[in-house]
């Protein structure tokens, strides 16, 4: 039997949240959640749009790729993409991170490049909850890449986060950390999140 969507409305910020339900047990996302939400598009017309929000990356912790971020370089980055970018409607995310070759460079796109045909989604809000990095997003089903990411999560898939950046790392022993020259690009959705989403 298919789970069914049941929904819970988040006293704390006003959201709807998805949880799946199973005769077996509760399916949480844990670490993101899913909305269908009523929306209005850029042409006043009503629309319902598929939300996903979580957790982009938790400072000042090294994360799986042994990589920690500070929260004040995070916090710099962060409110330089609102303001130059996501309160322009220009800041996307791409179903998975532009593919690297082995000698660093991009093999599909510049990193720094916003690539028009794998975006799966717009970014709509930016915010840190304590340590915490957290990005909303509205899917846009209407491209090739948003579409196969909201079958992806209709079909029970965890979407994950990763920040898309470039700069130079401080070696601290046992593990690296960003320095001062960090750029955040964007937030890309990733099948393998550098942050394990607890």
């Amino acid at each position: 039997m298919r789970p069914r969507p049941s929904w819970s409305l988040s006293a704390k910020r006003g959201r709807l949240y998805m949880a799946t339900k199973q005769l077996y047990g509760d399916v949480i996302f844990e670490g993101s959640s899913a909305a269908m939400v009523d929306r209005k598009d850029v042409f006043g017309n009503n629309v319902k749009r598929l939300i996903i929000e979580g957790t982009a990356i938790r400072c000042n912790i090294p994360g799986i790729n042994n990589r920690s971020y500070p929260k004040r370089i995070i916090e710099r980055e962060m409110n330089r993409l609102i303001k130059d970018f996501v309160v322009r409607g220009r800041l996307a995310a791409s179903l998975n991170h532009p593919r690297l070759g082995a000698d660093g460079n991009a093999k599909d796109y510049p990193i720094f490049e916003m690539d028009l045909m794998s975006i799966c989604a717009l970014i709509e809000d930016l915010h840190m909850e304590g340590d915490d990095l957290k990005v909303r997003m509205v899917v846009m089903e209407e491209t090739a890449a948003g579409k196969q990411l909201a079958a992806l999560i209709r079909g029970g898939y965890h979407p994950g986060f990763s920040l898309r950046g470039a700069g130079s790392t401080i070696n601290m022993g046992e593990h690296e950390e960003i320095s001062d020259d960090y750029t955040m690009i964007t937030i890309d959705v990733v099948g393998n999140p550098s942050f394990g989403q607890d």
